[in-house]
C-alpha cells in the first residue's frame, strides 16, 4: 500500500471519528470531558509524584552520604580519645616516677 492510499484510509478513519464524536448525545461529549480532564489531572498528579520520589531517592543518598560521614567521625573520635588516655596516663606514670623520687 502507497503512502498515498495510507493517507487516504487514515483521513477516512479521522473523518469518521469526527462524524461520530458529533452525533454522540451531550451528556456523552460532557462524560468525555470529564474523563480526559480526570486523565491530565491524574497524569500532573503523576508527574507530581515522580518528582517527588526524585527527590526522596536524592533526600536518602544525602542521608546515606551523611551517615557514612558521622561514622568515620565518630571512628576519628574514638582514635583521639584513645591517644588522649594514653598520654595521660604517660603524664600519671611520669608524675608517680617524679614523686618518688622526691624526698
Amino acid at each position: 500500500m502507497s503512502i498515498e492510499d495510507r493517507l487516504a484510509v487514515l483521513e477516512a478513519q479521522v473523518v469518521q471519528i469526527i462524524n461520530e464524536r458529533d452525533r454522540e448525545p451531550d451528556s456523552v461529549r460532557a462524560l468525555r470531558a470529564r474523563i480526559d480532564s480526570n486523565h491530565n489531572a491524574v497524569l500532573g498528579e503523576l508527574g507530581s509524584l515522580h518528582a517527588d520520589v526524585q527527590d526522596l531517592r536524592t533526600g536518602q543518598a544525602r542521608l546515606e552520604a551523611g551517615q557514612t560521614k558521622l561514622r568515620g567521625d565518630v571512628q576519628e573520635l574514638r582514635g583521639g580519645q584513645a591517644r588522649l588516655e594514653a598520654g595521660q596516663q604517660a603524664v600519671m606514670d611520669r608524675l608517680a616516677e617524679v614523686l618518688s623520687k622526691l624526698p
